[in-house]
């Protein structure tokens, strides 16, 4: 249980501080202006790696996606911090 809560809730806490902070450093001139595109890019390519093995693990049991949806989810899966992340914190403070 714990680590559901340090999964969902802190590591986000702590990426949207960490982006908060890359860009205020880029505003300030004390990081390289391309620092917060970097970050940004590992962190959805990072979400992206767990995600594409997440699934390509679960293609190997019963009840898997088929073979067209798991492409077509692996090719998703970099968009994840992008797109799934903002949308689900958006759910939990409007609920």
């Amino acid at each position: 249980m714990r680590l559901v809560i340090a999964v969902e809730l802190l590591i986000p806490v702590a990426q949207t501080l960490a982006a908060v902070l890359i860009v205020v450093g880029a505003l300030a001139g004390s990081v390289a202006p391309v620092a917060p595109w970097v970050m940004f890019l590992f962190l959805a390519f990072g979400y992206g790696v767990v995600s594409a093995s997440a699934l390509l693990l679960r293609g190997g049991t019963p009840g898997a996606p088929s073979g067209d949806d798991l492409k077509r989810l692996l090719i998703r899966a970099p968009l994840e911090f992008a797109l799934y992340r903002p949308a689900l914190v958006w759910a939990r403070i409007t609920k």
